[in-house]
């Protein structure tokens, strides 16, 4: 599982994917591209329009990382000056993003707003269909407290994806659901179901190393993210020098980030730590 987290580049690609896949009517819901798409979607981050708003779109997901979210708004919102975006599509990614901070922040209504855009393109759309009945669903429990809609949504898509998720399966984008299933339980404040989903994703990944004839033992070593970080070793370079099993150890360090801060919030009785977490990694998407 871990061959697919080569992390930086991934999250290159996530930004200029996404550019067209949140945009294209005709897309789908599978994560993966093929090489032909790849190739020439990398091949148009030389333009200089392209590359100005990548640049941009980067540096507010710094922003929006240390919790500086009004200077990422205006970062991703400059990304869509007319000056930068030759086709409508090309705005996407920070409106997607937008879209998620006012949704972080609360601003229900601001973020619906913004959704309005990949509804006027396609009302049937992916992104659009569950990014308005997650909001729904939020506002709905803030209103009255019930946490009703934010189950159904969750075991919808478990149900939805159960051959791309643990137990059952797991392929290149799994994280996409698995990380707005953690945030929901964030969200609600149910630190025991997400530090448990946390523990099923981390068993089927030793068992799945383990039928791969890699070292799943690692899992059980591991106990901490102080640890993973240990075992990874992201500070050693050239990258042949570090363990074999480095790209393991970096992988349940994500997860064990998110699961410590379930932990921590639980301890203390306060919510939002497990979402900062995951706003955070360069592994996760949200």
């Amino acid at each position: 599982m871990h061959k697919f987290k080569n992390l930086p580049f991934s999250l290159l690609l996530f930004f200029l994917c996404a550019r067209i896949a949140l945009a294209d009517p005709k897309a789908t819901d599978q994560p993966q591209r093929s090489n032909s798409f790849v190739n020439s979607t990398l091949a148009a981050a030389s333009d200089g329009n392209l590359a100005r708003q990548f640049e941009l779109q980067r540096e507010a997901k710094r922003l929006e990382n240390e919790g500086r979210y009004d200077e990422a708004l205006e970062k991703y919102r400059q990304s869509t000056h007319p000056s930068l975006v030759e086709y409508e599509r090309e705005k996407s990614v920070a409106l997607g993003a937008i879209v998620n901070i006012y949704q972080l922040q609360g601003k229900y209504g601001l973020a619906l707003e913004e959704l309005g855009w990949f509804k006027r393109r396609n009302p049937k759309h992916l992104f659009y269909v569950s990014k308005k009945r997650e909001i729904d669903a939020q506002i709905y429990y803030e209103k009255k407290g019930d946490k009703k809609l934010i189950y159904e949504l969750i075991s919808d898509i478990q149900n939805e994806h159960a051959d791309r998720l643990p137990p059952k399966g797991w392929i290149v984008g799994s994280d996409m659901y698995i990380s707005t299933i953690l945030r929901l339980y964030d969200f609600i404040g149910d630190y025991d179901a997400g530090i448990s989903y946390i523990d099923e994703v981390m068993v089927y990944s030793q068992n799945y190393d383990k039928a791969q004839g890699e070292n799943y033992e690692i899992y059980n070593l591991i106990k901490t993210s102080e640890q993973a970080a240990d075992c990874a070793g992201l500070n050693i370079f050239p990258v042949k020098n570090r363990r074999p099993e480095w790209r393991a150890c970096k992988w349940i360090r994500e997860y064990l980030l998110v699961r410590e801060a379930f932990e921590k919030d639980k301890a203390e009785g306060t919510k939002g730590r497990a979402t900062k977490a995951l706003i955070q990694s360069d592994y996760f998407p949200w």
